[in-house]
């Protein structure tokens, strides 16, 4: 289990902005993380009382040698370190032996491999077998299995659960990398429904993450507004291309500060060239039928598009705590995660804040869109809601507003989830079908 470190000295640089985690084991391990986009270092302290630690995978330059940023730190019971990370859109597992001098090389990957499109959610380490973990498995289209591996042997055994399918499969998932600007290449998933047929045309939902610094993991998401569950979509007949665009964690380091001082142009080439690669290499899915989705980040850059050119490719916009002014950040509980994506406060990095305000382009607002406020995920206050909604019946587009802080007191979360996908279903419905 990993607990907060109140108080810490001597690891790294200390200072404010950084998280600390501790997680008990035979020599103790632990990690750190500065800002939403920073790496996690593991640090193995060897003596406590005496401040005596080490950096795994430390180098000259301070960047360490392994490119991910592990997500969580265990041991097995026979001492093994396993890593949690997350890579190129799935949570992976690694497992290495705590020695002196390890590097990235000594590292070994748990199934499922890279290629399956699986992830590793959860990790338990089995005490009457030392060498043997069970692992949690999910994707897009599974719920749950559980896999029991042996970190020696390499043996593995899949436990099937009777748990509803839906009917879904492994073959709806589908991988495409597609060219972004200045040689970018950009990782994206495809989700089609389960009963495709390769000679028809489907409608697009065009998902973008909730998190500047997040991605789409393949995973079986149960929230309501963040990280949706992409194959409901997909059973009420759409295509979902959901891309992990520049900024997204588990690409490396160079990927994650790609957005660094330009938190939507980068963000915005890659979801404007990945359009195009959709409209020329995917033929089953009807561009002219699209619709983009998003919520926190992804509501944000939803309002970037609706300013812009792209915002006129979509029938319907749909956004769900998404900032209208980008002053409306001062307001946050913390500042200081965008001063660092925007070079400092706005009478520092004036032109930089001004560069990243959807507010400047409300006069191309024009595709009908809809406004969704949830508290329970918001970073935001309802204003940036109110303010877009008002602004797009100023503009007479098209709009709606679920507003699902008004339903806070009379729906359980249940209720709340079945209200959200019904209504945002029968918006992109109404342009789409």
């Amino acid at each position: 289990m990993l607990h907060p470190m109140l108080y810490w000295s001597g690891l790294l640089v200390p200072g404010d902005y950084y998280k600390a985690f501790r997680h008990h084991g035979p020599e103790g391990a632990y990690y750190l993380q500065q800002f939403a986009a920073d790496k996690n270092r593991i640090i193995n302290v060897t003596d406590n009382q005496r401040g005596l630690y080490e950096e795994i995978f430390a180098s000259a330059d301070g960047k360490g040698q392994w490119d991910l940023s592990p997500s969580h730190v265990s041991f097995a019971a026979d001492g093994r370190l396993l890593l949690s990370v997350e890579e190129k859109g799935r949570k992976g597992l690694y497992q290495l032996d705590p020695v002196d001098g390890a590097t990235p090389a000594n590292l070994k990957r748990i199934p499922p491999s890279a290629l399956s499109a699986r992830s590793i959610v959860y990790t338990t380490p089995l005490g009457n077998s030392p060498s043997r973990i069970l692992l949690t498995c999910e994707s897009f289209v599974q719920p749950l299995q559980f896999i029991l591996h042996d970190l020696v042997a390499g043996a593995i055994a899949e436990f099937p659960l009777d748990n509803p399918r839906f009917g879904l499969s492994k073959g709806q998932i589908q991988e495409v990398w597609f060219p972004s600007a200045k040689t970018r290449k950009i990782h994206a998933w495809v989700i089609k429904p389960s009963f495709f047929n390769p000679e028809h045309k489907y409608p697009l939902a065009y998902f973008i993450q909730d998190s500047q610094h997040g991605n789409w993991n393949s995973i079986w998401s149960t929230s309501t507004t963040t990280g949706p569950n992409l194959a409901f979509f997909t059973e009420h007949g759409y295509v979902i291309v959901a891309p992990n665009i520049t900024g997204s964690i588990g690409y490396g380091e160079e990927f994650i500060n790609g957005t660094q001082l330009s938190p939507t142009n980068t963000a915005f080439q890659d979801l404007h060239h990945g359009f195009q690669y959709i409209q020329n290499e995917l033929p089953y899915i009807d561009s002219r039928r699209a619709v983009a989705l998003g919520c926190g980040y992804g509501g944000y850059m939803v309002n970037w598009i609706q300013g812009h050119d792209l915002g006129r490719r979509f029938r319907a916009l749909v956004s769900c705590n998404g900032i209208f002014s980008i002053m409306t950040y001062l307001a946050a509980d913390a500042q200081h995660p965008v001063f660092h994506e925007l070079g400092g406060p706005p009478w520092l990095a004036a032109e930089e804040w001004r560069c990243a305000d959807p507010a400047r382009q409300l006069h191309n607002w024009k595709t009908p869109q809809m406004v969704i406020y949830d508290p329970v995920d918001a970073q935001v206050s309802v204003s940036d809601a109110l303010a877009a909604v008002k602004t797009l019946r100023l503009r007479e587009v098209e709009c709606e507003f679920l507003d699902l802080e008004a339903s806070w007191g009379h729906l359980n979360q249940p209720e709340r989830q079945v209200l959200f996908y019904h209504t945002v279903l029968d918006w992109m419905a109404r342009y789409t079908k």
